[in-house]
């Protein structure tokens, strides 16, 4: 074996231990409340619920949800591998999350080494720094970090097996490559859709990086390799559609099967924060925390994305033809990438495939900008320009996903911790088992979603199917009763389904009209008052009279849920807006 060699693969594991090592927090964070959706259709807690081997088909068959979820609001998600690796950590490991954990740093470690095995096509300082990029990289904290994202890694791993023996064919003509690819293609797609952004390098490469022989038609040379993987990608769309699985009526992720406008105007406004992201290490998680400023982060990406470009175009001399010829399908497969993986909005875990590539243009800054300031001539005018970007490069890239880890696997605890403490509160009676139905009046949105949560710290006591939000709209509301069976709800200073956590599940453009009417199991919701902007006063038409003692009120106040009595006929309740920790 030739030195260099060895040299790369101690290098490639070198990685693989530092990748691992940044993860080791996530062995004792325990599961994240995202988990629970998943897990509680592994367990069969709802037997009618979804199909045993496609757990994450069944978001919205799961009890709980409130009610201005309309009946055409669907997330199902095609992940059978995903699905049957979940049904044989439970198998294994029951309620530990340990277990799970441990198995999702196996396939983390496995995509470092799989990057390792792409940038051995590099020169060896490029192909380092890349590799060290991508194994410190914040995409990981969910993928790897949470039980309910492995399905990421997951897909990212097989597919990029399908792309090297997609690769050793083309390139060296060995025939056992293509049925190689299009196995480990096709497996990375039954694992999650996170493979259709390997597929995209795939097809970059062949569009970019084939080299036709001379003397026959290129076109017909191209086909030999597009076809194949185009036919899977398309059948497995196709398939995928039939099926009814995707995302309809939300807005929180894009539908490519909508409105080609709307879409197209979505993938314009997440594209850049998730660049920026990349190349500039930028918070893409702050999509959500701070909506208000999304416009912001969409004009940093752009100016980091010009930015970069400008620096590579102007150091672009000084790259070697090897860089130069795995750019060229690098680049445009990391854009390519970043489609489907848009779809989601905008947080680190989007960009595990699409690093591949932004982490070689990183990689070659960052060295001309290190061979720059090394150099003795030109005086520190001349190299303190490629000093401040190598600064820059490495705290963005590998002092923020540090950051980001220790600040992440702090707080998760301390989430569940919280999420504990709340359900404790809950006035659930054991005696009343499977009847009692609880209806929160007003909550924040973060709790809106939470009752697979209490089901899981009660050890599958089916709490959801109890569970009823009445408002997480952050305003004043004023509750009053105008029937043996009927509560009027009317904000004050707003409307309802004014939080991000309402309307992330609402239709692209939902308008709402009085006199609408939504039949819930519990209640039938009457839409009396609107303004431009949503619902501003509501009345619930309970199915039982409000006195009956298996119906528990509850408000959110200061911090905790307090137990009420519905008020008496005639009067009312005014309930000022607590937003919580």
């Amino acid at each position: 074996m030739r030195a260099d060699s060895m040299t790369w693969r101690r290098t490639v594991l070198l990685a693989v231990g530092v990748g691992i090592l940044l993860m080791l927090p996530a062995l004792w964070s325990g599961f994240v409340i995202s988990d629970l959706g998943p897990l509680p259709v592994v367990e069969r807690w709802y037997p009618e619920v979804g199909a045993p081997l496609n757990v994450y088909a069944s978001f919205f068959d799961l009890p709980g949800w409130p009610w201005w979820i309309g009946p055409e609001t669907r997330m199902r998600f095609f992940r059978p591998l995903s699905s049957a690796l979940l049904h044989l950590d439970y198998w294994l490991f029951g309620h530990r999350p340990l277990g799970y954990h441990v198995h999702s740093l196996l396939w983390l470690g496995g995509f470092i080494a799989l990057s390792g095995l792409l940038y051995s096509r590099l020169p060896r300082g490029v192909g380092t720094v890349a590799l060290a990029i991508v194994a410190f990289d914040e995409c990981h904290f969910v993928s790897s970090g949470w039980v309910c994202g492995r399905h990421a890694v997951v897909a990212a791993v097989l597919s990029l097996l399908g792309l090297f023996a997609h690769l050793r064919w083309r390139e060296q003509g060995w025939w056992p490559g293509l049925p190689l690819s299009l196995a480990g293609l096709a497996a990375g797609l039954l694992a999650g859709e996170t493979a259709l952004s390997v597929v995209a390098f795939v097809v970059c490469w062949e569009l970019f990086a084939f080299r036709p022989v001379s003397g026959r038609p290129a076109l017909g040379q191209r086909l030999v390799g597009l076809l194949p993987v185009g036919l899977l990608a398309a059948g497995y769309l196709l398939l995928y559609r039939a099926m009814g699985y995707g995302v309809v009526g939300m807005s929180y992720y894009l539908n490519p099967a909508g409105d080609p406008t709307r879409l197209l105007s979505g993938l314009a406004v997440r594209i850049p924060p998730l660049l920026g992201a990349g190349l500039g290490g930028l918070p893409a998680f702050l999509w959500d925390e701070l909506p208000d400023w999304r416009w912001l982060q969409v004009v940093l990406g752009i100016a980091t994305v010009s930015a970069v470009a400008g620096l590579a175009w102007r150091w672009r001399r000084q790259m070697e033809p090897s860089v130069v010829r795995e750019l060229g399908w690098l680049i445009p497969g990391s854009l390519a990438a970043l489609i489907p993986a848009a779809f989601a909005p905008p947080s680190g875990r989007q960009l595990l495939v699409p690093i591949l590539g932004l982490a070689v243009v990183l990689a070659f800054l960052f060295r001309t900008a290190w061979r720059r300031l090394r150099r003795r001539d030109g005086g520190w005018r001349r190299r303190l320009p490629a000093g401040v970007l190598v600064l820059l490069l490495a705290v963005a890239h590998f002092a923020g996903p540090i950051a980001v880890r220790a600040f992440g696997f702090t707080l998760i605890p301390s989430w569940s911790a919280f999420y504990d403490e709340i359900a404790g509160q809950l006035p659930l009676d054991p005696d009343r088992g499977g009847r009692q139905q609880v209806i929160a009046v007003n909550t924040p949105g973060y709790l809106t979603y939470f009752p697979q949560y209490v089901d899981s710290v009660r050890d599958g006591s089916l709490f959801a199917g109890r569970w009823h939000v009445l408002s997480a709209a952050p305003h004043d509301l004023r509750l009053e009763r105008t029937a043996a069976r009927t509560l009027e709800l009317e904000v004050v200073g707003g409307q309802l389904l004014d939080s991000e956590e309402e309307r992330a599940f609402l239709p692209p453009g939902r308008r709402w009209v009085a006199g609408e009417v939504i039949e819930t199991a519990l209640f039938r919701v009457e839409v009396l008052a609107v303004n431009d902007l949503g619902p501003t006063r509501v009345a619930f038409h309970f199915r039982r009279d409000l006195d009956d003692p298996e119906l528990t009120f509850v408000i959110w106040h200061e911090d905790r849920f307090e137990e009420i009595s519905p008020p008496a006929m005639g009067e009312s309740l005014a309930l000022p807006w607590s937003p919580g920790e």
